[in-house]
């Protein structure tokens, strides 16, 4: 695997989500529940439920955090997930194989979504 900025792609990935929630049309309040409640149950019960979780969210937006995280994992571990299906909650599962990637992968997207929070701090109040 070729050296990249893991930290660099968690910040631009949880840009890029900020933006669209902006666009999205969803009060910052909402944004904030989604990402706490996101990261709350990656902490607590892994990537599998994680994933779960976001496909159970009711707001649109939650399936674009679902697909951003997808990518960013697909970019960090090209060798696991370039060839998958393309279905996050299933793919998953592959990160149990090593033990390493499972905390590797958890770590990155918990970081990522700690940006996420302070993005989401900086959106304007919706009306």
């Amino acid at each position: 695997m070729s050296w990249m900025n893991l930290d660099l792609k968690a910040a631009e990935t949880a840009s890029d989500l900020a933006k669209s929630a902006e666009g999205s049309g969803l009060k910052k309040n909402d944004v904030e529940k989604i990402v706490q409640s996101a990261g709350s149950v990656l902490a607590h019960q892994g990537l599998s439920a994680y994933f779960l979780h976001l496909k159970a969210t009711k707001k649109p937006w939650a399936r674009s955090v679902e697909s951003h995280t997808y990518e960013l994992l697909r970019t960090a571990w090209p060798e696991v997930l370039g060839v998958s299906k393309g279905n996050p909650l299933e793919d998953s599962a592959k990160f149990g194989d090593e033990l390493h990637r499972l905390i590797e992968g958890k770590q990155l997207v918990d970081q990522m979504l700690i940006y996420l929070r302070y993005h989401a701090k900086t959106l304007p109040e919706k009306k």
